[in-house]
């Protein structure tokens, strides 16, 4: 029967005598869950925590999430409330799932609906690609480049896929694909910027006679065996180490005359 029902029955003898049976049989039939509820799916990174709602669980009744491809339990089962009801799973793998729906009176049944988890990889760890030398001197710049990827996000806040830098420090990038899922983060490269050197020389007036003796000039820093320290410009003798001799008459009558102490360090910053 599909709804409670009361059955009575006749004994007949063999002289077709009838008599009705005291007793009298009641089948009841119990309601069963609403298997037509809707369940959600969801789209997860690997590492995320995916969400299945079930939209107005039934007062009552008893929510089983189960692995559709074994029926086997996930976690424990949840009452229901009249209201929406969240199971939280991390699955590894892509994952189809069942509810088992079960009312107070042990009735039970597979909810219609399955929740499919769809779990997307994670991009590979990006690398990143100097354009040149990643120590250089004050002024300079490097172009960091990162993996080729749909989003880049930088450790300087920098969201393209190559930036330029000119100050000294750590940098990583991390890549996100088309399911925005993130990358670990990429191996560091260290940038070192070398200070310039602080540059004069002495010895020099503003204005000479043309017939005036030559005078010598002194550079800073003085050259050591790995740096250079030229003099240079018109009656300039450099002598090679951080001094030259500077003639008028050489120069001749004229100006004003660029006289230049070029020096470059041990990091050739100059």
């Amino acid at each position: 029967p599909t709804n409670s029902t009361v059955y009575n029955i006749y004994a007949t003898s063999t002289d077709a005598c009838n008599i009705e049976l005291l007793d009298k049989s009641v089948v009841s039939v119990l309601p069963t869950p609403d298997l037509d509820l809707t369940v959600s799916s969801d789209e997860i990174c690997i590492g995320e925590t995916a969400i299945i709602i079930i939209a107005n669980s039934e007062l009552g009744i008893s929510y089983q999430l189960r692995l559709n491809a074994d029926n086997s339990d996930i976690g424990t089962a949840v009452l229901g409330t009249g209201f929406d009801l969240e199971f939280s799973v991390s699955p590894t793998l892509t994952t189809i799932y069942n509810v088992l729906a079960t009312g107070g009176n042990a009735c039970a049944g597979s909810l219609v609906e399955l929740s499919t988890v769809t779990v997307n990889p994670l991009p590979a760890q990006p690398v990143i690609t100097a354009s040149g030398p990643t120590t250089f001197c004050e002024g300079g710049s490097v172009d960091l480049t990162a993996s080729i990827a749909d989003e880049y996000l930088w450790s300087t806040g920098e969201t393209s896929q190559t930036i330029t830098v000119s100050t000294a420090g750590t940098y990583t990038v991390m890549i996100s694909d088309v399911n925005t899922c993130a990358s670990p983060i990429s191996d560091p490269i260290i940038i070192n910027v070398n200070p310039l050197p602080a540059v004069s020389f002495s010895g020099l007036d503003i204005s000479f006679c043309h017939d005036a003796l030559p005078i010598t000039l002194t550079g800073s820093p003085i050259p050591t065996a790995l740096t250079i320290g030229i003099f240079s410009g018109p009656g300039i003798t450099d002598n090679g180490d951080g001094t030259a001799v500077f003639d008028p008459v050489a120069a001749g009558i004229g100006g004003p005359y660029d006289i230049v102490y070029s020096y470059s360090d041990e990091n050739t910053c100059m």
